[in-house]
């Protein structure tokens, strides 16, 4: 098969307008984040890597990420939930996330 078939999904995971990550369904940990997302919380996809989806939200904003997350993993359809990202230099970003459930 063609390479530029077999990269398409990368293309157009790198080239989305939208910043995307993508979390583990039971832990939240986050295990890939396209290069919008890096320039949206100034952090590398490495870094963010290393961190659950809870701790890219302000602290007061915890509780409330880690139920949204979990009604999210369990259902069948996509969510849409208005909040704050936490940059890596402290800055509040409003942004409207929208969660969608993966089937492997």
């Amino acid at each position: 098969m063609p390479s530029k078939l077999l990269d398409r999904p990368n293309l157009l995971w790198d080239s989305c307008p939208d910043a995307l990550l993508l979390a583990e369904a039971n832990s939240g940990q986050v295990v890939d984040a396209n290069p919008q997302a890096e320039r949206l919380f100034g952090r590398s996809r490495e870094e963010l890597c290393l961190l659950n989806q809870a701790q890219l939200h302000p602290a007061d904003h915890h509780n409330a990420v880690k139920t949204d997350f979990s009604i999210a993993s369990r259902g069948s359809k996509s969510r849409f939930v208005d909040d704050f990202i936490l940059r890596s230099d402290g800055t509040h970003v409003p942004v409207e996330i929208r969660t969608s459930p993966s089937y492997s």
